[in-house]
């Protein structure tokens, strides 16, 4: 009620808050990944680096990338080459140079991208983090790899030993659907076909993470 009364007039009160505040903030003992309780500033701030940098450097298994010649070639080396391709100097200045004086500079959609060349990133854009939560490229993102599962799951129906889901002989063969992040798998009571489905989505699990 002092600060609401007074605001920052009331110094002492304004200062005292801030201290306790921060105290409360602070990090009295911590317990290491032994089981051990430590105290000390200088134990727990090694053992926080220690921890975090194990967890960030670790090495994950080797992935399996099967999944991915579900995947038809859709373009072409010499699309893909060019797609990659630094801008020339001329292409630059278009660019600049067609932006209004009244709005943001930003890399013109039709002139900067980025592409795969044999699995590896090149371009402008490289990362080995991943992307944030709500960056825009997140949906483009999980849409490619929603899309890999919806093929693997079709490919199914090439093996002749794959009994699906009971549907009318004129109607094309079904066994999911796919709405925004969900999807709702269509299966037999079929052993061998169950066992192909897990078998897609744990290599589907493995390749995604």
């Amino acid at each position: 009620m002092n600060w609401f009364a007074e605001c920052d007039r009331n110094t002492r009160f304004f200062h005292n808050y801030v201290n306790v505040k921060r105290q409360k903030m602070q990090l009295k003992i911590i317990q290491s990944v032994d089981g051990t309780w430590l105290e000390s500033q200088d134990l727990m701030s090694t053992t926080a680096v220690e921890f975090f940098s194990r967890q960030f450097t670790q090495e994950r298994d080797p992935i399996n990338f099967d999944l991915l010649n579900n995947v038809p070639a859709m373009v072409t080396m010499e699309q893909n080459l060019y797609l990659c391709k630094f801008p020339t100097f001329e292409e630059v200045k278009k660019a600049v140079f067609t932006l209004s004086v009244d709005s943001a500079n930003r890399p013109d959609a039709n002139n900067w991208y980025s592409a795969l060349v044999n699995g590896q990133l090149s371009g402008f854009f490289k990362s080995t983090r991943g992307v944030k939560r709500g960056d825009p490229l997140s949906p483009t993102l999980y849409i490619l790899s929603a899309d890999i599962l919806t093929r693997s799951l079709n490919k199914l129906f090439e093996d002749k030993k794959y009994i699906g889901y009971g549907m009318p002989i004129l109607i094309d063969p079904l066994n999911h659907l796919a709405y925004a992040d969900d999807k709702i798998i269509f299966t037999s009571e079929d052993a061998y076909s169950l066992g192909k489905i897990v078998t897609v989505l744990t290599q589907y699990e493995q390749t995604s993470g």
